[in-house]
């Protein structure tokens, strides 16, 4: 079952692709040549990324788990926490947890099962929405709505037994806290989880607009 998927696998592979930007707090713009830009809805204009890659399934990061996605997804999406990039070479770091879409490692109690995170001001999406704190919430219950093939990472997160139950009809998690106004995300988790934060960092995790 897809809820059962070894967790080391993935992590494993998300350690080898080392993945990063989904969100700026700024817009980008145009380069020379051809067409650099796009425009959003609201009026706002971005970079384009062009890119060349293989074969995939979805360029969804609540539905792919392949490397040609995730290849991309690196330079488009990003979650609350991410790994360091740069040259893994002995002693690089390059597997390090650093803060991305936060503004900093959370705060924890003493054995890791109360993770507080802030986000970090002045965040937009590529469409020109602003990135809010319920966002992460209502992405990972995304992924439960999708029957995604990343929602076995987050069976340890209390009040999660419902959406493993029926992953479709999922609405609510209650061990994840948001707050919109302060920028405060909580993750409450059943039992302590070494490898959580590289979790936090796979594409699965990453937010995506409410709407």
């Amino acid at each position: 079952m897809r809820t059962k998927r070894v967790r080391s696998v993935a992590v494993a592979a998300v350690v080898a692709a080392g993945l990063a930007l989904v969100v700026s707090a700024c817009g980008g713009g145009g380069s020379s040549g051809g067409n650099t830009t796009t425009t959003s809805a609201q009026g706002k204009t971005f970079a384009n990324l062009k890119v060349v890659w293989g074969p995939t399934d979805y360029l969804d990061p609540g539905l792919s788990y392949k490397l040609e996605s995730w290849q991309i997804f690196q330079d488009v999406y990003l979650g609350l926490v991410d790994k360091r990039y740069g040259t893994c070479g002995v002693g690089a770091g390059c597997t390090k947890i650093i803060p991305a879409i936060a503004q900093s490692l959370p705060k924890s109690n003493s054995d890791g099962t109360d993770l507080k995170f802030t986000l970090r001001k002045g965040l937009k999406y590529s469409n020109g929405e602003s990135v809010k704190a319920s966002d992460f919430k209502n992405t990972i219950i995304r992924d439960f709505n999708l029957n995604s093939p990343g929602i076995g990472f987050y069976s340890n997160i209390v009040g999660i037994d419902a959406c493993e139950a029926n992953p479709t009809k999922c609405s609510d998690i209650s061990g994840i806290t948001t707050d919109d106004k302060t920028g405060a995300i909580g993750i409450k988790l059943k039992a302590p989880e070494s490898d959580f934060l590289y979790v936090l960092s796979i594409p699965f995790s990453a937010p995506v607009p409410s709407s």
